[in-house]
């Protein structure tokens, strides 16, 4: 069924030899190091909006209500996976600093409503003016940021360097029907690069596609 999808996406077809903008198939494709205190690259602003639309599409929150289900019932996933995916590493930061940010955004609607409302301060309205800018805006920024740092996370799992494991497949499969083109392409080659060497030998494999090469790729 995901050879039958891969052959039926056009941008697969298309990308499938060239070389595609995420550094490798095998490995996470997203800048570790996240935005810059110069501001955002043109690589780094193509990854949040690979991230965005991996968002407005459901693949995010399917992939991550999967990942849910599976730590806590485990039955495809090693101890290794698991550990990946729950190291606070991986999400805590930008909780944080969102946690923060919107401190910030709180008292300064309060502020907003004295200066500009006529509020008192500590009025029970300005505390909740500040709550209703503070709330909203951490909500967002949370969701986004968290997600632009997990990705890295999910990518490693979903496509694991040192090669595919149950879990890897599980998540593949049920992201394919939500992913943006994109997402969509980069599963799929490493999906159709660990069933067999089909584009190894497309690549430059050995030209008789022999069964001992298709089998040496495991």
């Amino acid at each position: 069924a995901i050879l039958a999808q891969a052959f039926r996406c056009p941008s697969l077809v298309r990308h499938i030899v060239a070389p595609r903008e995420r550094p490798c198939a095998s490995v996470p494709w997203r800048g570790s190091g996240g935005p810059s205190a110069r501001g955002l690259d043109v690589e780094q602003a193509a990854e949040v909006r690979a991230a965005m639309r991996e968002l407005s599409s459901g693949y995010a929150f399917a992939e991550i209500r999967s990942v849910r289900e599976e730590l806590a019932r485990p039955t495809d996933s090693t101890e290794a996976e698991r550990a990946k995916l729950q190291d606070p590493r991986g999400f805590a930061a930008p909780l944080v600093t969102s946690a923060l940010s919107a401190g910030g955004v709180f008292y300064l609607g309060r502020c907003i409503g004295i200066a500009r409302c006529g509020h008192q301060a500590n009025q029970p309205r300005n505390l909740v003016l500040g709550v209703c800018v503070a709330v909203p805006y951490f909500a967002v920024i949370a969701c986004t940021t968290t997600y632009y740092k997990y990705a890295d996370v999910l990518d490693s799992v979903l496509c694991p360097a040192d090669g595919d494991t149950n879990l890897a497949r599980r998540l593949r499969a049920l992201g394919l029907r939500l992913a943006p083109s994109e997402t969509c392409t980069f599963l799929l080659r490493y999906t159709i690069r660990h069933i067999d060497g089909i584009v190894a030998v497309a690549e430059g494999g050995p030209g008789d596609a022999s069964p001992e090469y298709f089998g040496s790729r495991g």
